[in-house]
This record gives structure tokens, C-alpha cells and sequence, in this order.
């Protein structure tokens, strides 16, 4: 790793990065295995409700998936693709009929951002992602969602912004980056990268 590169990032950034890499899966309690229980059944849920609405089935012919394109399932149908295009059809019908989970903190929905992302990592790397290493990410994912959420909202949503989607990246690339084990200056890399991927205005909702 070039150390030079790694001090060039924003202190906050390498902390932040940090605590990513230091997570410890021991300290998830009780109350938080409920909330992943209820978090992934409920996105799974609206997953298969979502998939036949028009603005899921457009990716299909967008996209050109059809079959298996990938060993990565699309819940609710036959068809199989890369992890990307599963992450992205998962994730828009996760959303689309807007009865995914809802965090009054957050501002947002807190799981469709990171549950899709979560099944197509452990479908892609198969037998890398244990049973428990899915819970965990997953906990991680909401912890940074929130903090953010609890240093911007309300202001942030007040202003017109979307936090499932400018936020909620960062909570995805934070459950991701610890269920592929990055280190601590590519969880930084990572984290940096989703800054620019940030979007989500209010302004579009109700619109394709």
C-alpha cells in the first residue's frame, strides 16, 4: 500500500474507514438481530411485490437481460445476472411501490440500499459471505447510514434531498467494503468514490 496515498485522504475519511475495518461482529445484540431479521425479510418482501411494476421491468430491455446473464438471481423471476444489474434491478423494485422499511432517524428507507447490494456480493463471491458475515454487514450498513443521518437530518432532507439514496450509499459501501474484507485505505477509496455517487432529490418523487 503506498502510505503516501492513504495520508493524502481527509482525516475524517481514514477514521471513519476505520471503525469500518475494526467492526466487531460480537458486540450485535439481540435487538439488532430482530432488526436485521425484519429488515432483510421486509426488503425481500417488497422485492417481489416490485419486480413486475413498470419501472423494474423497463431494466430488463435496458439492460438486455434475459435468462442468465450472471449467477446472480432477480428475485421473483427467472432470470439471472451480474451482480450489478441484479443489485440494480433488486434494488429499483425494492423501492418501487414505496412500502420498503423506514427509519424516522434516518429520514429514509434504510434497507433498500444495502440488502440488494448485500444478496448479489454473497451470490457473486459464493461461499466467501457466511450466514453470519450477511448479519453483520448488514448492521454495519444501518450504523453508518445513521450516523450520517444524525449529523444531517433533518436539514438535509428539509433542503430537498433523498437521504435513502445520498445516504443510504454510504451505508451500502460500508457493508460491502467489510464483507469483502478491504483494508482501511480502500474502504477510504471506497468511501470517497460514493461521495460522487451521492444523488436523490425529492423533487422526482412519484416520477419515473
Amino acid at each position: 500500500m503506498d502510505g503516501h496515498a492513504s495520508q493524502d485522504l481527509p482525516a475524517a475519511l481514514q477514521a471513519l474507514a476505520g471503525q469500518i475495518t475494526r467492526f466487531d461482529q460480537s458486540l450485535i445484540s439481540e435487538k439488532a438481530l430482530q432488526t436485521v431479521k425484519l429488515g432483510v425479510a421486509d426488503t425481500v418482501g417488497v422485492i417481489l411485490a416490485g419486480v413486475a411494476e413498470p419501472c423494474s421491468q423497463i431494466l430488463f430491455t435496458s439492460t438486455g437481460i434475459s435468462g442468465n446473464a450472471g449467477n446472480c438471481v432477480i428475485l421473483g423471476t427467472g432470470h439471472k445476472a451480474s451482480a450489478l444489474d441484479a443489485t440494480l434491478i433488486n434494488g429499483i423494485a425494492s423501492h418501487a411501490l414505496d412500502f420498503d422499511d423506514f427509519s424516522d432517524v434516518f429520514g429514509g428507507h434504510q434497507s433498500v440500499p444495502i440488502v440488494p447490494a448485500l444478496l448479489a456480493l454473497a451470490q457473486a463471491h459464493e461461499g466467501r459471505l457466511s450466514g453470519q458475515d450477511f448479519v453483520s454487514a448488514y448492521v454495519l450498513g444501518l450504523e453508518v447510514e445513521h450516523r450520517f443521518a444524525e449529523a444531517l437530518h433533518p436539514i438535509h432532507y428539509d433542503k430537498g434531498w433523498h437521504p435513502t439514496s445520498t445516504l443510504g450509499i454510504f451505508g451500502t459501501v460500508a457493508a460491502t467494503a467489510w464483507a469483502l474484507k478491504l483494508d482501511r485505505h480502500q474502504t477510504a477509496m471506497a468511501l470517497a468514490i460514493a461521495s460522487s455517487l451521492a444523488s436523490g432529490i425529492k423533487a422526482n418523487f412519484g416520477t419515473m
